[in-house]
C-alpha cells in the first residue's frame, strides 16, 4: 500500500470574497535547479502554487483568516495528477477521437483526401472543445485546504 503524500506551502491572504480566500504563495527558488525536480512532489507543488498575480490560490476560508494573514496550505499530491488529467487528458482524448471519427466520416462520404484532412482538423477542434466543456461542467477540482492561520505582527504590517 503506497503512502499518501501531502504537499504543504506557505502563503499570504491577498483578498477575501464571500467564504473564499485568495492566497498568494511564496515563490520557492530552489526547486527549479534540483536534479530530482521532475519526480519530486515539492517541485510539482511549486508549479501548482506559482507566484505572481495569476498564481492566486482560491481556498475555503474555514479558519476565518483576514487579508494580510500568513497561512499554511496543504493538498494531497494525488489530486494534482487527477486535476492534470481532467484539464489536459480529457480534451486531448476528445481531439484524437473526434479527429479520427471525422476522418472516417469523410472517407465514408467519399470526400477527397484533402477534404478528409480538413474535416479531421475540424473534428479535432470539436473534440477539444467538447472535452474542455465537459471537464469544466462536471469536474470540481479539490481545492487546497487552509490548515493554519498566523496573523501578521505589527512590524510586518508597518513594513
Amino acid at each position: 500500500m503506497s503512502e499518501q503524500k501531502i504537499l504543504i506551502e506557505q502563503g499570504q491572504i491577498i483578498s477575501i470574497e464571500e467564504e473564499f480566500a485568495y492566497v498568494q504563495v511564496q515563490v520557492t527558488s530552489g526547486c527549479n535547479g534540483c536534479a530530482s525536480s521532475s519526480s519530486c512532489g515539492t517541485s510539482a507543488l511549486a508549479g501548482y502554487f506559482k507566484g505572481g498575480s495569476r498564481g492566486l490560490i482560491k481556498v475555503k476560508n474555514h479558519s476565518q483568516g483576514c487579508v494580510g494573514d500568513n497561512v499554511t496550505l496543504k493538498l494531497d499530491q494525488s489530486q494534482l495528477v487527477k486535476q492534470a488529467f481532467m484539464a489536459y487528458g480529457i480534451p486531448l482524448l476528445g481531439l484524437f477521437v473526434f479527429a479520427m471519427l471525422f476522418l472516417w466520416l469523410g472517407s465514408i462520404l467519399g470526400l477527397t483526401e484533402s477534404m478528409q484532412e480538413l474535416l479531421s482538423i475540424f473534428g479535432g477542434f470539436i473534440g477539444v472543445g467538447l472535452g474542455w466543456g465537459i471537464t469544466r461542467k462536471i469536474y470540481q477540482p479539490v481545492l487546497p485546504e487552509m490548515v493554519e492561520v498566523r496573523q501578521r505582527s505589527e512590524a510586518e504590517q508597518l513594513a
